[in-house]
C-alpha cells in the first residue's frame, strides 16, 4: 500500500484527495448496477436520506457539518468540500479503509460508483463485529470486478448477461428461484431482445433484492451476538427475529400476509394488547392516551394506522413511527411497574421495527406490481431465513441444526 495511506486520520485522508485532485488522473466510471442498487436508492426505500440522517446524526455528534452545509454537498457530488467541512464530516470515519479504496481505485484504473457508497457504509461502525464487516466489503470488492469487469458494455448486452447468470457472486448472493429462469430465457432471446426483456429484468431485480434481505440479515445476527447473554437468558437462541414480519402467501385465499399489520400487532403485544380488538384501534387509543398535548382524537389516530396498514395518503416519517413506539414504551414500563423514563433507545428500536415491517409491504407491492410470480418473491424472502442462520454461525453462535 502506499506510504500516504499509512495514516488513520482525517487529515491523511483529505492529503491524499488533493493530491488526486492535483494529478488530474481520468479514471473509468462504471455505473452498473449489478445485486446492488445504490445507496440513495435504498435510503429512499426505507423513507429516508443521506441528509436526513447527517441531520438527526448531528445531535449525537455535533462536530458535523449544519443542514445547509449538507445541502449544498448533496447538491455537488463530485465537488470537493473545504478543508474545515471535510475534516469535520470525516472525522470518525475509517479513513484506513477509505484510503485503501481510493488507491484500488487508481491501481485499477475505474471506480464503481454504486459500490464506493456501499464499501464506505460497510467500512463503517454499521456492523458491530469485524467480521461482519470483513464479509461484505469483500462482497463489494467482488462485486466491483463483476460490474467493471465482467459485465464491460464492449461485450454485448447478451454476453453480458451470460456473465452475469452465470457469475458464481451472483449464485451465491441472488435470488436462487430466479437463476435457471434467466439462463433459459437468454437461450431463447437476442441482444435486442434482452434489452428489454421482462424475464431478464425480473430476475435482476429480484437478486437486488435477494442481496439487500442478506444484509438486513447480518445486521439482525450482528446485533443479536452483540446480545448474546440476554438472547440466552431468554432462551432465544433458536428464534430468527422478524421471520413473522416477512411477507407470506396464502394459496387458499391467493393473497399475502401485510408486513405493516404483522408489525403493528408485535408491537401491541408489548403494551398488553389481549386481540380482542383490532391492533390499530389498540393503538389508536394508547397512542391518544400517551400523547394528550396534540389534541388528536382515537378515530383519528386509528383512521392513519389503517392508512398505513393499506399504503394511503402516504408513507410515515420516522418521527411519526417514534411517536407511537414511546406510547409502547411508556405503557410497557407502567403495567410493569416501573419507570417510563430512559427507554429512548428501546422507542427507537420499536420504531425501527415499524419501519422494517412497512418497508416489506412496500417492497411487496413493488415487487408484485413488477410481475414478479409467488415463488420468486418467496425465494427472496428465504434469502434473508438463509443468510441469518449463515451469518450466527460466521459470528461464532451458530443456530440449532432443528
Amino acid at each position: 500500500m502506499d506510504s500516504r495511506a499509512t495514516s488513520e486520520s482525517a487529515e491523511s485522508l483529505w492529503d491524499y484527495i488533493q493530491t488526486l485532485d492535483s494529478e488530474q488522473k481520468t479514471i473509468r466510471a462504471v455505473n452498473n448496477s449489478a445485486l446492488l442498487s445504490p445507496v440513495e436508492t435504498v435510503l429512499s426505500l426505507l423513507k429516508t436520506s443521506l441528509r436526513e440522517i447527517l441531520k438527526a446524526a448531528r445531535q449525537y455528534k455535533p462536530h458535523l457539518p449544519v443542514d445547509k452545509t449538507i445541502v449544498k454537498l448533496l447538491k455537488a457530488p463530485n465537488q470537493i468540500p473545504t478543508r474545515g467541512t471535510f475534516l469535520r464530516l470525516f472525522r470518525e470515519v475509517p479513513h484506513q479503509a477509505l484510503l485503501k479504496n481510493l488507491i484500488d481505485q487508481g491501481e485499477d484504473g475505474y471506480t464503481w460508483m454504486v459500490g464506493d457508497g456501499w464499501y464506505s457504509l460497510f467500512a463503517s461502525p454499521m456492523f458491530t463485529h469485524q467480521v461482519a464487516r470483513d464479509f461484505w466489503i469483500s462482497f463489494v470488492q467482488k462485486a466491483k470486478i463483476l460490474n467493471a469487469v465482467e459485465l464491460r458494455s464492449d461485450k454485448g448486452v447478451l454476453n453480458q448477461l451470460y456473465a452475469y447468470a452465470r457469475a458464481p457472486l451472483v449464485d451465491r448472493f441472488g435470488c436462487p428461484t430466479v437463476r435457471d429462469l434467466l439462463i433459459a430465457r437468454l437461450n431463447e432471446i437476442d441482444d435486442d431482445a434482452a434489452r428489454e426483456d421482462a424475464i431478464v429484468l425480473h430476475a435482476t431485480v429480484a437478486d437486488r433484492f435477494a442481496v439487500l434481505l442478506r444484509i438486513l440479515a447480518w445486521l439482525v445476527a450482528d446485533m443479536v451476538v452483540d446480545i448474546w447473554d440476554m438472547v440466552e437468558r431468554d432462551g432465544m437462541q433458536d428464534i430468527l427475529p422478524f421471520e413473522s414480519l416477512l411477507p407470506a402467501y396464502d394459496a387458499v385465499i391467493g393473497q399475502w400476509s401485510n408486513p405493516t399489520t404483522r408489525a403493528l400487532e408485535q408491537l401491541a403485544k408489548r403494551a398488553g394488547w389481549k386481540q380482542k380488538q383490532r391492533a390499530i384501534t389498540f393503538l389508536g387509543n394508547l397512542w391518544t392516551r400517551h400523547n394528550p398535548d396534540d389534541q388528536t382524537e382515537p378515530t383519528s389516530r386509528i383512521r392513519l394506522l389503517r392508512n398505513w396498514e393499506q399504503r394511503k395518503k402516504g408513507r410515515p416519517q420516522f418521527e411519526t413511527l417514534r411517536s407511537l413506539a414511546h406510547a409502547v414504551t411508556v405503557e410497557q414500563a407502567l403495567l410493569a411497574g416501573e419507570s417510563p423514563e430512559g427507554r429512548d433507545y428501546d422507542t427507537w428500536m420499536q420504531a425501527a421495527i415499524l419501519r422494517m415491517g412497512e418497508t416489506l409491504s412496500e417492497i411487496l407491492h413493488l415487487l408484485d406490481t413488477l410481475g414478479l410470480e409467488e415463488r420468486h418473491i418467496r425465494g427472496i424472502m428465504d434469502a434473508y431465513r438463509e443468510e441469518y442462520r449463515f451469518a450466527r454461525e460466521a459470528l461464532g453462535k451458530p443456530m440449532s441444526s432443528l
